[in-house]
């Protein structure tokens, strides 16, 4: 009985040292999948596109407040028109019908004044929105050329993953917290996009 006990053990140990050993050559045979870095806030910035779009922003603003500024100083104009109404109409020098009709002017003077004041306060929250709105689909389009060319050059290069290293300015962080300078292919991806828009 010892003897089969002793039999059965020792043929249970080989089966799983051979178990065991079939696993670590499974394992040491499965392919690595390749990991790849890249700074996308760099690639973003570099994009001649970028540029071309921050001075058509920057245009569009200036041209903005120039029409802003032009209302701003009508409403400078009528805060002046009000105030001296509103004095006219408290003048003891005027009769009381005199004065009864400067406060009519007065208070239709303040009316437009803040008719004014809203105008221009809507217009700038409209225009701001339309400007985040259209800043937006222009870096849209910008990443997604880049999403193309990275998983293009990923395919071509056997990598199975790549992570945005880009650095949070304001916190010091970014998604990535170490990697091998080998693995940033940000350089790689430069490249091809200078040559893509090479002679615009």
């Amino acid at each position: 009985m010892r003897a089969e006990i002793a039999g059965w053990c020792g043929g249970f140990f080989a089966a799983c040292v051979l178990s065991a050993a079939a696993e670590d050559s499974a394992r040491v045979d499965q392919p690595q999948t390749r990991i790849a870095v890249v700074d996308m806030l760099q690639l973003v910035e570099t994009h001649p596109q970028t540029a071309v779009n921050r001075a058509e922003l920057e245009r569009e603003i200036d041209e903005f407040d120039a029409g802003q500024n032009a209302l701003l100083e009508d409403l400078q104009e009528l805060k002046e028109e009000v105030e001296k109404a509103g004095e006219e109409a408290r003048s003891t020098a005027l009769s009381e019908t005199g004065r009864a009709k400067k406060k009519e002017v007065a208070e239709a003077k303040f009316q437009e004044f803040r008719d004014l004041q809203r105008r221009i306060s809507e217009n700038a929250a409209q225009r701001r929105e339309e400007l985040n709105e259209r800043a937006a689909r222009m870096r849209e389009s910008i990443v997604s050329e880049l999403r193309q060319l990275i998983e293009t050059y990923a395919r071509e290069q056997g990598y199975g993953l790549v992570l945005d290293g880009s650095v949070l300015e304001e916190a010091g962080l970014g998604t990535v917290m170490y990697r091998e300078d080998r693995m940033d292919i940000t350089e790689e991806i430069l490249k091809r996009l200078e040559a893509r828009h090479a002679g615009e």
